[in-house]
């Protein structure tokens, strides 16, 4: 078997944008697109995922869903710390004190990755 070239790595990688995502929330079924979602926190006294949306939407994901199942929606998903979720789409940057700087209107956000997955995110770059 043929070991696959970076350029075949990357593209099995890519994804349609247009594509559908469907969540579990406690009010029903969520379909979305990649693009809307901006990050993912999980509530420690709720004991859930909440999903936060362009146009300042937010909704409390059912409580069966886990980091990996959010991870696994699309490659765009990266893990910023334990209770953080992002969508690398709308990353501009992380700064020298690891704080992740997002496009306007999302500069706002105070999120921080940690060092554990910051190094993830580093080796996961490098691959593609």
């Amino acid at each position: 078997m043929n070991p696959k070239t970076p350029i075949e790595q990357f593209n099995q990688r890519v994804e349609p944008e247009d594509r559908r995502l469907a969540l579990h929330t406690v009010t029903g079924l969520l379909l979305l697109k990649r693009s809307e979602v901006i990050y993912f926190q999980y509530d420690d006294s709720l004991r859930s995922w909440q999903i936060h949306l362009t146009g300042n939407r937010v909704s409390k994901l059912r409580t069966c869903m886990v980091a990996r199942n959010i991870l696994e929606l699309s490659l765009s998903f990266f893990q910023a710390n334990q209770f953080v979720i992002v969508n690398i789409d709308y990353l501009y940057s992380i700064d020298t004190n690891l704080h992740c700087v997002f496009h306007p209107p999302y500069n706002n956000l105070n999120i921080t990755i940690s060092r554990t997955y910051y190094q993830k995110l580093k080796e996961t770059l490098n691959f593609i």
